[in-house]
């Protein structure tokens, strides 16, 4: 498939310019996702010099099978404060920033990429087999993204969240300006999914917010 990728032409034929800056543009403002791969979970908590289940425990939360990093109520990265600190051992989706097949689907796509990122643009050239390597390598983590999002019809259609307490569960779900509905959280009570709600709220623009209980069909696979 990656052959074949190759013998097309695109945008970015010439190449791109970037230089990662260390400026938290990716690392802060809106919620999202930043999966953790295995080998990962233990080469950071190396770097932090704690065990890896200390880790796993204080730093990630659950989203399907897989870990994500948290974030603060502010919803940015707990290891973003004045610049990374793990940028050595940041993981994957971290370090093939910008280059996500998410921001090369189309030229608009990318322009808006370029809009929020003051890094491309300087730095040296990735030619455009390069870019397609990290596309390509990090491809997998944004099909599980990809997952957890459902139309805006199929608002209660099964997110795959853990969720700890076995009891009944409230959902966070936000709606973003292209109509596109993603669940954020999961919470144990219907208190404390509305205390995210109004953070996330506070901190966004063009995007609804509401909080649902978990359908009885999804509380019933949990247990």
């Amino acid at each position: 498939m990656l052959s074949v990728l190759r013998d097309r032409s695109y945008f970015f034929d010439e190449g791109i310019c970037f230089e990662c800056l260390r400026c938290g543009s990716c690392c802060t403002g809106e919620p999202g996702v930043v999966f953790v791969e295995e080998a990962e979970k233990t080469t950071i908590a190396d770097f932090l010099g704690i065990s890896r289940q200390v880790f796993i425990e204080r730093c990630l939360f659950p989203i399907g099978d897989r870990l994500s990093i948290r974030e603060t109520d502010d919803f940015r990265c707990i290891f973003y404060e004045n610049g990374c600190s793990i940028y050595p051992v940041r993981p994957l989706q971290c370090r093939t920033f910008p280059f996500w097949a998410q921001n090369f689907r189309s030229k608009k796509a990318w322009n808006e990429t370029l809009r929020r990122c003051p890094g491309i643009g300087t730095g040296r050239r990735y030619t455009k087999n390069e870019i397609l390597d990290l596309i390509t390598c990090s491809m997998h983590l944004f099909e599980d993204v990809s997952a957890m999002t459902v139309s805006g019809e199929d608002a209660h259609g099964s997110s795959g969240m853990e969720c700890a307490d076995s009891g009944i569960t409230w959902n966070v779900y936000r709606q973003d300006d292209n109509g596109h509905t993603f669940l954020v959280s999961v919470h144990g009570s219907r208190s404390e999914a509305l205390r995210r709600l109004r953070a996330f709220e506070r901190k966004t623009h063009k995007q609804v917010f509401w909080v649902e209980q978990t359908p009885k069909e999804q509380e019933s696979k949990r247990r």
